[in-house]
């Protein structure tokens, strides 16, 4: 039986998950998004390159779409001046070329050179919530995200994989959402995998005819 996720109906403001790097401010409501943003600390690149002879990989499977029209040729994004036959694989690479062009020229509804938006930044969460055990300098902004750290001195995995014959345990429920895109991919290929973080909604996974019980929040 394919693999089948559900995740309880809960305000996104509690669903909210963090990125648990010291000094990191990261924050969304897809474990998702949060996974391919923990790659910006680990360096991972799960994403490789399947012709022959190229050694490239990539942090996300958009990154690596941009990187195969360096094998294919293909430029879907035009240059939209008159009289310009030039042609981009990536948009980025479109807007830096378009730069070139008369400033009085609009690309994308903004003058041509004028300097990229500011990006958004999203304010820290205060870490009011120090750890217990001694000698640790960790701190947390709420009260499950502690719990989450915690797990890191005792050991303990909750969050057991479901799949026949996998052992897998996590300490996280997204980090076993990110365990089964990585193992199981095949086996949920048919269901697109939501689950909720620690932070708000539980997540019920089951593969192959097995379920695991939701899992409520942490504390």
């Amino acid at each position: 039986m394919a693999a089948r996720f559900r995740v309880r109906d809960t305000p996104a403001s509690q669903r909210v998950v963090r990125c648990e790097e010291l000094g990191c401010s990261y924050a969304t409501t897809r474990t998702d998004n949060l996974a391919t943003h923990a790659r910006t600390h680990s360096g991972e690149r799960p994403y490789r390159c399947e012709v022959a002879g190229c050694g490239h990989a990539s942090a996300t499977a958009p990154d690596l779409k941009k990187h195969g029209r360096v094998h294919s040729g293909e430029r879907p994004f035009p240059c939209v001046a008159p009289g310009c036959s030039y042609a981009a694989a990536t948009s980025s690479s479109l807007e830096l070329h378009a730069r070139k062009h008369k400033p009085d020229e609009f690309f994308k509804g903004r003058p041509l050179g004028a300097p990229p938006r500011p990006p958004r930044v999203r304010p820290p969460a205060a870490r009011t919530l120090p750890c217990t055990v001694e000698g640790c300098g960790y701190a947390a902004s709420t009260p499950s995200l502690l719990a989450r750290h915690l797990r890191v001195h005792t050991g303990e995995k909750p969050y057991p994989c479901v799949a026949p014959g996998c052992g897998y345990a996590a300490s996280a429920k997204d980090t076993l959402a990110g365990h089964v895109r990585r193992k199981h991919a095949a086996a949920a290929a048919s269901a697109p995998l939501d689950a909720g973080g620690d932070e708000g909604g539980g997540a019920a996974l089951a593969v192959g005819g097995a379920a695991a019980p939701a899992a409520e929040g942490v504390l």
